[in-house]
């Protein structure tokens, strides 16, 4: 079911939603058993990010256009926890292979929390290593 077809609480979920409304997704991917990040499959967009799914550790597919994400792909890739698929057969057959493979998601998802686990402070220790280096300029300086 679309999600912007949800106007009032429903009796019994659907098996699939497919979110097609601005600013939910990111406190939606929680709820997810698996997912795919979308405009990935089409060359015109670049894709949408595979972090906010991997955080959640929700194992995830995506298309080989992901320019606007390319790192993130690749290293979700090389820890197995996303699969990029090459058009929408692959997807297809990929998302129908997690769904019946409770283990793979699980291992998959896994994968993709601790990759983004690892990353988490990035910020504070690229700043830190800013700090170092200005620190060090201005002692040169005033050498």
């Amino acid at each position: 079911m679309r999600r912007s077809r949800i106007t009032e609480p429903l009796a019994e979920p659907p098996a699939v939603v497919l979110l097609d409304t601005v600013g939910e997704l990111g406190a939606a991917w929680g709820l997810a058993d698996v997912g795919f990040t979308g405009g990935s499959l089409d060359g015109r967009r670049g894709g949408q990010s595979m972090i906010e799914p991997a955080g959640y550790g929700v194992p995830c597919a995506f298309g080989p256009h992901v320019w606007n994400f390319k790192d993130a792909a690749r290293r979700l890739v090389e820890v197995s926890g996303a699969v990029m698929v090459n058009d929408t057969v692959e997807l297809e057959r990929e998302l129908a292979d997690l769904l019946a493979d409770a283990d793979r998601r699980a291992k998959m998802g896994s994968a993709a929390r601790e990759l983004v686990r690892r990353q988490q402070g990035a910020t504070r220790r690229t700043l830190d290593l800013l700090d170092a280096v200005l620190a060090a300029t201005a002692v040169s300086r005033a050498a």
